[in-house]
């Protein structure tokens, strides 16, 4: 494990650099940080050094809104020599708002973003540990509440893109499972996060101490995964959530998220 890295992707802040700061602290892992922005990845991994100076952190950007994006970033990966045994899959966005009137531009690219990058890393993540011989590798699928929710108004482009990927990821799951392959799989489905638009828009401010922090989810999806837990639910009130989404009548649904986020 000392000379394989761990793969995080939208880890330029947030969530994500959170996740990279538990590993590297808590179980000395080399860690792989990419995002957009190469210039708002350099902190994080000054930041990491300074956290495990026993560790190698590297930044490869890579835009995950396009459709090479990911064949770009395990492009770059192998031009450096890498081998990647654990990939969290975290980048995504949410522009809460009516398809009436987002830009179709914008829909696209998050669909991009929140789905078809994340179906296009992990087979390019499984076909890595192919070619590289690993007996064995992990899979931290970063989805969302919004994946349990069966309609959102107003979330409409991401709450089906995020359940398209927790269907994606149960499926891969079997299949791996079936065929005898050594890949561990977390599915994860956080609820607010502090600090994100969707928690600044309506939850956080209208229920004070729902919304966990970044570095409270990360820490929980972490030490969870290392237990061996399948689907990871951090915080108690996001575990009654995930109960109850599927069986809350629509038309609650549709009028809290209307009524939220409209």
């Amino acid at each position: 494990m000392s000379d394989t890295f761990a793969l995080v992707t939208g880890s330029s802040g947030g969530l994500g650099a959170e996740i990279a700061s538990c590993l590297v602290r808590l179980h000395g892992r080399n860690v792989i940080v990419s995002g957009r922005s190469e210039q708002r990845l350099r902190p994080v991994v000054e930041r990491l050094a300074k956290e495990n100076p026993a560790i190698k952190a590297i930044a490869i950007p890579a835009d995950l809104s396009e459709m090479d994006g990911a064949s770009r970033l395990f492009a770059g990966i192998a031009e450096r020599g890498l081998v990647v045994d654990e990939l969290v899959n975290n980048a995504g966005a949410s522009a809460p708002g009516s398809a009436l009137n987002l830009d179709t531009g914008v829909v696209r690219s998050e669909i991009v973003l929140d789905y078809i990058s994340g179906v296009t890393l992990t087979m390019l993540f499984l076909h890595h540990l192919r070619e590289h011989g690993s007996p064995a590798g992990r899979v931290i699928q970063i989805l969302s509440m919004a994946a349990r929710f069966n309609a959102m108004p107003n979330f409409a482009h991401y709450n089906s893109a995020k359940k398209a990927f927790d269907a994606y990821t149960k499926g891969i799951e079997y299949e791996t499972r079936r065929a005898g392959v050594g890949v561990q799989f977390h599915r994860v489905y956080p609820g607010a996060i502090s600090g994100t638009k969707i928690a600044t828009s309506g939850i956080t401010e209208k229920n004070k101490g729902i919304a966990l922090t970044a570095a409270q989810v990360a820490d929980a999806i972490v030490r969870a995964s290392r237990q061996g837990r399948r689907v990871i639910i951090p915080g108690f009130v996001n575990k009654l959530a995930y109960v109850a989404a599927p069986i809350v009548p629509q038309f609650i649904t549709d009028r809290a998220f209307y009524k939220t986020y409209g």
